[in-house]
């Protein structure tokens, strides 16, 4: 098994212990000009639960890759599907 594919399944292990519906965690690996970009999708419930209060678990994550794409000399990054980029016009 080659390290990215590690990566990957330890990504969907750590994601399904967040979500409520586990079994409809489903993260793959997509190649970039850089490095790689780990696509998560999950339970349209369990959106908002991965991102985390003002993006807090999507954060932590992103640096969770981070520091495993140094060790193993990857540029990693982390795209969560149904996760809106955020607005700096936005009503609050």
């Amino acid at each position: 098994m080659n390290d990215i594919q590690i990566i990957v399944d330890w990504m969907d292990s750590l994601i399904q212990v967040l979500v409520d519906y586990p079994k409809d965690v489903f993260v793959k690996a997509l190649p970039t000009s850089e490095g790689f970009t780990l696509s998560v999708i999950v339970n349209p419930v369990d959106t908002e639960k991965l991102i985390g209060r003002e993006g807090s678990n999507a954060e932590a994550l992103q640096q969770l890759l981070v520091e495993v794409g140094m060790v193993k000399n990857l540029k990693l990054s982390l795209d969560i599907e149904g996760q809106q980029a955020p607005q700096e016009n936005a009503v609050r």
